[in-house]
């Protein structure tokens, strides 16, 4: 039991520091989520923790395998990831940032990124 607490907070420790690095509010984090902002809020303060097998837990994992494959395109740079996240895909018809809010597109995004990761 022990071990998995630790999992759950490695986890959403991982997933703020993602959000930090690409300029995701608590309130986006949420929406992305789909809990309440006060959980995210929870998460900030260390006393709440992503549970393991969650929707929330496959959520947040594939943002920060979102952040990974962005991380090896550009070099881990992280202010060409954020510019790439928040302008307008034309694979997508908006930009990537926005797709992730949407239920099911972060999925659709770490499909889309690893299918051109597996092409270069």
């Amino acid at each position: 039991m022990k071990e998995e607490k630790q999992l759950e907070a490695v986890l959403t420790k991982s997933v703020l520091r993602v959000c930090d690095r690409l300029k995701i509010s608590d309130h986006d984090l949420a929406t992305i989520l789909r809990v309440n902002p006060s959980v995210v809020a929870r998460y900030a303060q260390g006393d709440y923790f992503i549970y393991r097998g969650s929707p929330e837990w496959n959520v947040g994992a594939a943002l920060i395998n979102i952040y990974k494959l962005l991380a090896n395109l550009f070099d881990g740079n992280d202010e060409t990831i954020s510019r790439w996240m928040y302008t307008k895909n034309s694979d997508f018809g908006i930009s990537p940032f926005d797709m992730i809010k949407q239920v099911g597109g972060i999925l659709q995004l770490h499909d889309y990124l690893d299918e051109y990761r597996r092409r270069f």
